[in-house]
């Protein structure tokens, strides 16, 4: 067992079909949904505990792709039982497994314990090239050693070679037979067949690759992994775009859905509003998810489009471990290359994000006294002050959805009659709770400290929510600074007003209500 290719779009001809992700209870249960064929996407099936009694392809660190269902397993006694849309077949492709992905996906269902498997089906498809003595321009991997397939992976496509600018072949697809060496050929023999093919006016390779992302569109992006479920709502692409656009996220893979701004889908809540939006203007939107394991190929994919909508979140790209000082470097050379972003790094780190609070504080909307931190010891000299004289909200500077943003009271709640009359203790114990869930923690002063700053390290004590901390990462120029505002009870009881204006015209308005804290708003009043 192991990990096998990723997916691709192709002009050429495909056979099978794919279906829509369907939920399928575990095969000791012979309970079926209804599919919905003839759609692409995955569908998903789900097993108690392994072994499933499955060979899987070691080629590529993509999906696993399915070798053989042996009989006796648990994937062959669900597939008795399943309708033929939900059965998992020879050259299927796993593409997740409990939410990991790429290498993971081997180790997760040797793993043991329930298994929840996305898959896709393979497609094959015959390719016209015409080398007329040029290089293929293909870096092919395959077994080195006698394997159960003689496939052979196309690891990467050389740029300028005849299968790049063909624009039909594509990194992580299988090439399994060529002229001279037909299907079932060992692998000496295809690669022998392949440095023959060189000469030749046209040849035609047959290829196998798993069925296309969800976000198709013009540009290929089936190099990178795709986090969503569905695209659901999407409205078509159009056959000839005005320019070419995507939508860029992040999935959190240790988060429900990825985070708490993702529907079930994967996506953000608003990405495919925005997309249509860009769609119904005349241009493509495509969605993708950023994944830092895939950095080089994600910007080689972003130069692809015309410009880039950054619906990213600081913390979330942390949490899942990526680092987004890099990402931001990226964008800027993108930028450089004639790529629009928006926003850029450089629009995000002027108009300071939630820093932008303290700069407003002295106005008559603002809220005096509110601080910012840039460090470990500016947050704790700060903090100690301004929680000794009344509950406040601590928040990281670029973030979505409450995550990052914690209420903070004392337990004993015996304030200070004025801001400054006392300090609180590295032992004195806080109460704390993220906007993003409403749970409350109690931790000591220090540890709130220590998990702002370093995250859950043993100092910090433990912690039951998913964020990861340390917020102060990357210093002022990667957004790595902590707000501090006074807690308004009323925000959490009655919510707050959020005013969205396009230039000087009102576009929306919506009311935000934080239930998880009506139970501080009452503790506070």
């Amino acid at each position: 067992s192991s990990s096998s290719s990723p997916s691709r779009r192709t002009g050429a001809q495909v056979t099978e079909r794919t279906y829509l992700k369907v939920a399928v209870s575990c095969p000791d249960r012979a309970t079926f949904p209804v599919a919905a064929a003839d759609a692409e996407g995955e569908f998903t099936l789900a097993f108690s505990s392994p072994p499933l009694g499955l060979d899987l392809d070691t080629l590529d660190e993509k999906y696993a792709r399915v070798l053989r269902v042996l009989d006796g397993g648990k994937v062959s006694n669900h597939n008795k039982l399943a309708p033929p849309e939900l059965q998992m077949k020879e050259s299927d492709f796993i593409c997740a497994a409990n939410n990991a992905y790429g290498s993971d996906i081997v180790a997760t269902i040797k793993g043991g314990g329930p298994l929840v498997l996305a898959l896709r089906r393979s497609r094959v498809a015959t390719v016209v090239l015409e080398p007329k003595g040029r290089s293929l321009g293909m870096d092919l991997t395959f077994e080195s050693e006698k394997s159960v397939t003689n496939d052979i992976l196309v690891r990467k496509l050389i740029k300028g070679g005849v299968a790049a600018v063909s624009g039909k072949v594509f990194q992580g697809d299988r090439i399994f037979a060529v002229p001279g060496a037909p299907e079932g050929s060992s692998v000496d023999k295809l690669l022998e067949a392949l440095q023959k093919c060189k000469d030749e006016p046209k040849i035609e390779i047959k290829i196998m690759r798993a069925a296309p992302n969800v976000s198709s569109g013009p540009v290929d992006v089936s190099v990178l992994t795709s986090f969503a479920k569905d695209d659901h709502g999407m409205l078509p692409q159009p056959a000839e775009p005005r320019a070419k656009t995507a939508v860029v996220q992040v999935f959190v893979r240790s988060q429900p859905y990825g985070g708490s701004d993702k529907s079930i889908s994967g996506h953000r809540y608003d990405s495919v509003p925005i997309a249509n939006g860009l769609i119904r203007s005349g241009m493509s939107c495509q969605l993708l998810h950023y994944f830092h394991k895939e950095h080089a190929q994600f910007i080689d994919v972003c130069r692809g489009f015309q410009a880039l909508l950054i619906r990213i979140v600081p913390g979330q790209l942390r949490a899942d471990g990526g680092d987004p000082t890099k990402l931001d470097a990226a964008l800027r050379t993108l930028r450089r290359g004639g790529v629009m972003v928006w926003p850029s790094p450089e629009v995000v780190e002027h108009m300071g994000a939630k820093e932008s609070l303290v700069r407003a504080s002295s106005l008559s909307f603002g809220l005096e006294g509110t601080a910012a931190y840039s460090s470990e010891a500016e947050l704790a000299a700060g903090l100690r002050r301004t929680v000794a004289f009344q509950p406040r909200v601590v928040k990281q500077n670029r973030g979505a959805g409450g995550e990052g943003v914690w209420v903070v009271r004392l337990k004993e709640g015996n304030y200070c009659k004025a801001l400054g009359e006392r300090c609180c203790s590295d032992d004195e114990v806080l109460l704390v709770s993220e906007v993003s869930n409403g749970r409350e923690e109690e931790h000591s002063f220090a540890q709130f400290v220590e998990f702002c700053v370093k995250g859950k390290t043993e100092k910090a004590g433990t912690w039951a929510t998913k964020s990861e901390g340390k917020y102060l990462e990357g210093g002022r120029e990667a957004g790595g600074r902590l707000v501090d505002q006074r807690f308004l009870p009323r925000a959490a009881s009655g919510g707050e007003l959020r005013l969205l204006l396009a230039g000087k015209r009102p576009v929306g308005l919506a009311l935000r209500r934080a239930a998880a804290l009506s139970s501080w708003a009452a503790a506070a009043a």
